[in-house]
């Protein structure tokens, strides 16, 4: 069978796309019986290597002549961000043009309404690429889980982070390691998305609605690495922890917590060991039990690999004339506010080198039911001490009031203190 598509975007997974058909075309072919075809590839400012253009294909940067073509079978969109992404996968689907998109932006805010047109039109969408990289984390959902109900999904799902932390664990600095992840290629050149929780949010998002089939309006919270440094990495060693920026959504009472944070996992976690550029996602549901998922998350080649598994899904469903719709929202299930939740706690301070200092601290916590677990003077540099202190189960509102009071007393404290979660996801 052979399947055309028009490729919108020539960035790091656009030209990930362009490789693997180039050296993996009879492979596919031998698979699945389906022959893929390049028709149109459009690129923005980066042209695609010639080497990589498949004979026939025609260059443009005119998203009009895809949409207007109507020999494209499959749409895949790599172009990444807002608009006009989500323009064109609108009109495409409308169009009854089954579309393949890895942009988790679009998803994140549109999904519902995606959904509604690829039904109404009778078009395909899949996004297998968009989470996880080359974790079958969707196919996996909608085929091998389909009688169970989800009670939490979580796990690490930006690379980017969890390269940079992987690395601070070794002593490196923050700004060092997340150089190397650039260079390496597993960081953008502007990485803020990535470092800040926002890429794994959206990601999130996408994963939330579909195992728990509802919709989700507005951004999910999230919070970054960037006030993490090599020393937290250390102390939380020597509390038999290691550090991970945590994807976790769960239902609690008929509502869903759900957000992103940075959080002390003891080594006893099995994502305590998912490192480097690694992604991983640990399902829990009532037939199936817990199930851990793990593959590369990020790099052009991963998430191509899925990108072009998606394609040949779609294309299986063209040969039988079927349509499947990307996922069903059929609830609306409300989020808890995240200043709600509790946990334990790990805080990092930078305090004078003073007498009735600790207690101090320790009136103010006590104030705003915040239970000290316990303390540790660390290093002591021109008369100020970090220490360190974990907490016993707080509330997030509670914890994150009572340290801004603290960090706004000069007395007591130099800079901002460091308010980390501790979680034992498993247990």
């Amino acid at each position: 069978m052979r399947v055309n598509i028009g490729i919108l975007g020539c960035g790091c997974v656009g030209s990930g796309v362009l490789k693997i058909l180039k050296s993996k075309a009879e492979t596919i072919r031998n698979r699945t019986g389906v022959e893929i075809n390049v028709r149109r590839i459009l690129y923005r400012s980066r042209r695609p290597a010639q080497e990589l253009v498949p004979p026939g294909a025609a260059l443009t940067q005119a998203y009009g002549d895809l949409l207007d073509d109507g020999e494209i079978d499959i749409l895949v969109e790599l172009i990444g961000g807002l608009s006009p992404a989500h323009e064109i996968v609108s009109a495409a689907l409308g169009n009854g043009t089954s579309v393949v998109t890895a942009n988790k932006a679009i998803l994140a805010g549109y999904l519902p309404e995606y959904r509604r047109i690829a039904a109404e039109s009778g078009a395909n969408l899949e996004f297998e690429g968009a989470v996880a990289g080359s974790i079958p984390i969707m196919a996996a959902i909608k085929s091998s889980f389909v009688a169970d109900d989800f009670s939490s999904a979580y796990g690490i799902l930006n690379g980017t982070a969890n390269y940079v932390l992987t690395r601070m664990s070794e002593g490196m600095p923050f700004s060092d390691a997340l150089a190397l992840a650039q260079k390496r290629g597993f960081a953008e050149a502007d990485p803020a998305f990535d470092v800040s929780g926002r890429d794994a949010a959206q990601k999130l998002a996408i994963l939330a609605m579909l195992i728990f089939n509802t919709g989700i309006s507005g951004d999910l919270h999230a919070e970054g690495i960037t006030d993490i440094t090599a020393d937290d990495l250390a102390y939380a060693r020597d509390l038999g922890c290691t550090v991970k920026l945590i994807a976790k959504a769960s239902l609690a009472g008929g509502r869903l917590g759900a957000g992103v944070y940075p959080a002390l996992l003891p080594f006893s976690s099995a994502l305590a060991h998912i490192n480097n550029e690694n992604n991983a996602v640990y399902l829990r549901s009532d037939n199936s039990g817990d199930a851990l998922l793990f593959g590369k998350g990020a790099g052009e080649l991963p998430t191509a690999s899925a990108v072009i598994s998606d394609v040949v899904r779609i294309a299986l469903r063209l040969k039988s004339q079927s349509a499947k719709p990307p996922v069903s929202i059929f609830k609306q299930i409300p989020l808890i506010d995240p200043l709600e939740l509790s946990s334990r706690f790990y805080i990092r301070y930078s305090v004078l080198d003073k007498v009735g200092i600790l207690a101090r601290i320790a009136g103010v916590l006590g104030n705003h039911n915040v239970s000290i677990a316990g303390v540790w003077q660390k290093n002591t540099v021109a008369g100020v001490v970090s220490l360190v202190m974990t907490t016993h189960s707080a509330r997030v509102r509670d914890m994150f009031d009572s340290v801004r009071i603290i960090d706004s007393s000069n007395d007591l404290v130099r800079g901002k203190s460091l308010v980390l979660r501790i979680d034992d996801l498993e247990g």
